[in-house]
């Protein structure tokens, strides 16, 4: 008798299994046109852009006094500027991130095209004055 413990809808136990599995792996791959590489180049600056946006307007956000001079009001306002701190690191991490992306894009259609490579931040003007009313950021 099978001295192995029997659960509730488990199956009945069975001889012995053999066999063998071939397979193969294959890898696969992609590729990407001239218009494609160039939307994905300005889509990523466009993101960028926003991030950037976003950081500049924020930097108020770091600089939060409590109303009164209770230790509550104090504690509020150094919790507000912790977050407001790491919001701006958020902020400065994604825009970052974004012209990263974007230069490796510009990087292979200059490869695609077989021409100098170019520095992304060249096609949109990074660091626009403060009043810049055009988009609202992320």
């Amino acid at each position: 008798m099978n001295s192995e413990p029997r659960y509730a809808g488990a199956p009945a136990p069975a001889g012995v299994i053999s066999g063998s599995t071939t397979g193969s792996i294959t890898t696969g791959g992609f590729s990407y046109d001239q218009p494609t590489l160039e939307g994905l180049v300005k889509d990523w600056v466009a993101l960028a852009d926003d991030y950037d946006r976003s950081f500049r307007r924020a930097q108020d956000i770091t600089v939060v006094e409590g109303p009164g001079l209770d230790f509550a009001s104090e504690s509020v306002a150094g919790a507000a500027v912790s977050y407001g701190r790491a919001y701006l690191a958020y902020l400065e991490h994604n825009r970052d991130y974004c012209f990263n992306e974007a230069q490796r894009c510009q990087d292979a259609l200059s490869d695609y095209l077989g021409v100098e490579r170019r520095n992304v931040t060249g096609i949109e003007q990074v660091g626009q004055s403060e009043d810049d009313d055009s988009e609202q950021g992320i």
